[in-house]
């Protein structure tokens, strides 16, 4: 019961993040090369609804995380629409990892 909780909180506070930056946060950071791939997988994936590819890239985006190849911030980003996918919201993460993308060109 505990631990269902505790996902439930997790669960909310990621898709909280996600409605945030998909709402109106359009001012991102520039994220390197290994974010913004990732940003088109997680987009590829939601905008199919592939829960198995999303399961997938989720573990892969958890070992550039471990390798230090994403930053805390990017990492939160990325897993944010990740959750909202898994919590079946693929409407709102195919909608933040297309700002996140378009935030990285409009910022150039």
């Amino acid at each position: 019961m505990v631990q269902n909780a505790k996902n439930r909180c997790s669960l909310t506070t990621a898709t909280a993040l996600v409605a945030f930056l998909a709402i109106g946060c359009s001012q991102y950071s520039d994220i390197s090369p290994v974010a913004y791939k990732y940003s088109k997988a997680l987009y590829s994936v939601c905008n199919r609804q592939d829960a198995s590819r999303l399961s997938k890239l989720a573990e892969k985006i958890e070992a550039a995380r471990t390798a230090s190849q994403l930053t805390d911030e990017e990492f939160a980003w990325l897993s944010g629409i990740v959750a909202s996918a898994q919590a079946g919201e693929w409407q709102v993460a195919t909608r933040a990892a297309r700002q996140l993308m378009e935030a990285q060109v409009e910022g150039r």
